[in-house]
């Protein structure tokens, strides 16, 4: 039973994302804007005057898919067969079908707009995530391959 429920947490995880993603997208512009300014003032009031609001948002739009593209990705490698280019491919499809749906959302949120550039900040983020997940697999490889070396 609990060899069940552990193989469905990843994708419990990329559900819960999504479901985030879903839900700061259905905010209006204005509750999105008071979100995006009162996490600014905390970062100004730790760091300064370092970045500006639409850069955070941009941001936070890059960190919601790379975060997305990293669970999908692990929820995959977890419960299929693992073969890097084919879970990486649908990765990076399901962060971009998210990615349309979420603007395509926002077209009916008040003050909202669904934006073609957003989609492109969403895939960097996601592209970003995808290369985080590769590489992390690049070193697991070599140390375990290194460590079966130095066994034998």
């Amino acid at each position: 039973m609990l060899c069940k429920i552990k193989k469905y947490l990843p994708w419990l995880a990329v559900l819960l994302w999504m479901i985030l993603i879903f839900y700061l997208s259905h905010q209006s512009a204005v509750e999105s804007a008071e979100v995006s300014t009162g996490l600014l003032d905390k970062i100004f009031a730790l760091f300064g005057n370092i970045i500006d609001h639409n850069t955070l948002r941009k941001l936070a739009h890059a960190f919601e898919y790379f975060m997305l593209c990293l669970l999908i990705f692990n929820a995959l490698w977890r419960t299929t067969k693992k073969q890097k280019m084919k879970i990486s491919s649908i990765s990076l499809a399901s962060c971009l079908i998210y990615a349309i749906s979420d603007e395509i959302h926002q077209i009916f949120i008040p003050g909202r707009a669904g934006r073609v550039f957003d989609v492109g900040v969403d895939m960097a983020g996601a592209v970003l995530g995808l290369v985080f997940c590769l590489l992390v697999l690049f070193i697991f490889s070599k140390f375990h391959s290194d460590k079966t070396q130095k066994e034998l």
